[in-house]
Formats: C-alpha cells, structure tokens, sequence
C-alpha cells in the first residue's frame, strides 16, 4: 500500500468525522484559485491552488508542492474536511510534504480553507535562534480565502 492510500485509508478509519468514505475532490472545486492580492503587489507571493481530479498543486513564494486530496462531508453542512497528502515540493521556502487536515468551504466563485499547523516537530527561526516548538505550544492554523481564476 502507498503512503497516500495508508493515509487516505487511517484517515476514513479513524476520524470522529461522519463515517463515510472520502470522496474525490467535488466538480465546484476543480479548476484555478488565486488568493487575492494588492494592486502591484508580486502575485508570486500569494496562494496559487491548481485543482485536478484529485491533484492538487499549489505555488507560493516560488514553491511548487504536488499532491493528492480527499474530503467528506462534516456536521456543517456548508464544509467539507479535507484530506492532503503533499509528495513533493520544488523549490526553497515554506511548504513540506507531509499530511494536513483541515476543512473548506466554497461558495461561487469563492473558497476559503483552513488547515492545521503543520505535523510536529516544528522548527521555528526567530532570527536568532532555531527551536522545536512544545507540543503543548499551539500553532496558528493556516486559513487561506481564494477566488476562483479568471479565463
């Protein structure tokens, strides 16, 4: 079994989330999202969301990671739990592969998604000094509002 499918596979196993299957990516999240920006501003900088089947690819800060998502549906009925397994990332900065939960909601031509800090350990760099973040120190969640791309 692959990573992907053993995560996919605990995840629908082992969630407090309505017993169900996770589901392919839905038709209304397929396609481009863009994270707003500000006028002139490099859109290099802000969130690029690239959805296909299940692939997902996402740019940011000259990133690229690739990866897989599932979602169910939750108690609240306007979100789905999501499900990505990132496989690979180009590039230097901020993302990782690794495994994030978190929910989305979208409505038109807009999404908004949130997901848990990433997976512990966590290294963070104040500057001066690197450091693993506690365990019982909490994270602030990645939430992230996108609008569906132009054509």
């Amino acid at each position: 079994m692959t990573r992907v499918a053993f995560v996919l596979a605990a995840w629908s196993a082992g969630s407090g989330l309505r017993a169900q299957e996770p589901t392919p990516l839905p038709a209304d999240m397929q396609g481009v999202w863009r994270e707003p920006g500000k006028p002139g501003e490099d859109p290099s900088l802000r969130w690029k969301l690239t959805v296909a089947g299940e692939k997902v690819t996402v740019h940011v800060y000259g990133q690229e990671a690739t990866g897989v998502a599932r979602v169910r549906a939750t108690e609240r009925g306007d979100r789905l739990a999501v499900v990505v397994v990132v496989t690979e990332v180009k590039g230097a900065g901020p993302l990782t592969k690794g495994t994030f939960y978190g929910e989305c909601r979208v409505a038109g031509d807009q999404m908004a998604l949130r997901f848990d800090a990433p997976p512990r350990p966590v290294l963070v760099d104040d500057g001066r000094n690197v450091t693993i973040v506690p365990p019982d120190r909490d994270l602030a969640p990645v939430a992230i509002a996108f609008e569906r791309a132009k054509k």
